[in-house]
């Protein structure tokens, strides 16, 4: 069923823009009567266009939970309609695309994963694949193509554990990907993906007592497991190539991938806090930034730096993050760049880096 998407809920106009590296916080929009509204990812389609997805909990239906799409015109943000979905038990998770008029919001709706997609004019909604196991949800998505569309999260295996869920879009239909995390894993999940061609994907998945990371590789053929420098806790990962690929997380933990191995990076001023969000822009600008946004840091192509955070974060903001997201930040080269997440009052945030 297809919703028209051009009506806004809402129209909320942004500040003005600052110079590079600052940044600032836009208005966000929250749906009328809202009296929870978060957002879990975010994705820069353009310059004048960017996604925003999460859940809404409005008054009039009690405790349940709507998904949530906002949409960034190149100067406001506004709620637009999406596809259908339980008022009950639904969200949307993780936003990304291969271009402005292919866009995939992945998440989960009354114990099943929820796929949307977004061809330029209007959100539809796209079936789960039918072997999905039970309960799956997505966390994650990411695009190379309109034919090659990758999307990750959980669902129950044979052993009623949660396990790591991994599906393939070819152009027509979602298909269940067998991963290299299976059975006897324990609670294991997909936090984070990057498509960078049919012939390499990467997942980041967090496995077993105290969420160990493990990053699985798709050649093409069969996703296996890759080894890492350290063991931690890593919540996202972001690929430029096919030899520049990075992952942050705890403790100022922050990997890249140079085509041959995983390798740790020294942190700024050996900087411990927990990175919630990557977003590679180029090989030169790459950005982390943790939790609360107080940390934010970026790759020069030589090392890290720290960016000062917002002057006026709001009350209690969060960004994105932690089980279940791993797209909370995302931009483009000579901008804009955005980080997303809720604050304090129970409300949606945006933060901007208009020229990063």
């Amino acid at each position: 069923m297809v919703v028209a998407g051009g009506a806004a809920a809402a129209l909320i106009a942004a500040s003005p823009a600052l110079a590079a590296g600052t940044w600032q916080v836009d208005s966000s929009p929250n749906p009328a009567g809202s009296t929870f509204s978060q957002l879990n990812a975010t994705f820069a389609a353009s310059h004048t266009q960017a996604w925003a997805v999460g859940q809404t909990r409005v008054a009039a239906s009690g405790d349940g939970f709507e998904t949530l799409i906002e949409e960034w015109n190149g100067s406001t943000w506004s709620v637009v309609p999406g596809a259908p979905a339980s008022a009950s038990a639904s969200s949307l998770n993780g936003v990304s695309g291969s271009g402005p008029s292919d866009i995939w919001a992945v998440g989960q709706n009354a114990g099943t994963s929820f796929i949307e997609h977004w061809n330029g004019q209007s959100w539809s909604h796209v079936a789960s694949p039918a072997g999905e196991p039970p309960d799956g949800q997505l966390n994650a998505v990411s695009a190379d193509s309109p034919t090659d569309a990758w999307a990750g999260g959980s669902a129950m295996n044979a052993n009623d554990q949660v396990a790591p869920l991994i599906e393939h879009w070819n152009g027509t239909q979602w298909s269940v990907s067998p991963n290299a995390i299976g059975a006897g894993s324990g609670h294991s999940e997909i936090l984070s993906i990057a498509a960078i061609s049919p012939a390499d994907v990467w997942a980041l998945a967090e496995v077993g007592k105290n969420n160990p990371a493990v990053i699985e590789h798709w050649n093409g053929t069969q996703w296996s497991i890759v080894s890492l420098p350290v063991s931690g806790t890593l919540h996202s990962l972001s690929a430029v190539s096919a030899n520049d690929v990075w992952a942050v997380g705890n403790d100022g933990l922050i990997l890249n991938w140079n085509g041959t191995q995983w390798s740790q990076v020294a942190n700024p001023a050996d900087q411990g806090a927990a990175l919630e969000g990557v977003d590679a822009l180029s090989a030169n600008d790459v950005w982390a930034i943790n939790l609360l946004g107080t940390v934010t840091e970026q790759w020069n192509g030589t090392q890290w730096t720290a960016v000062p955070p917002a002057s006026a974060l709001p009350a209690g903001f969060r960004v994105a993050g932690g089980s279940g997201t791993g797209g909370s930040l995302s931009g483009l080269t000579g901008g804009p760049l955005f980080a997303v997440g809720n604050n304090g009052d129970n409300e949606t945030t945006i933060l901007q880096q208009p020229q990063p």
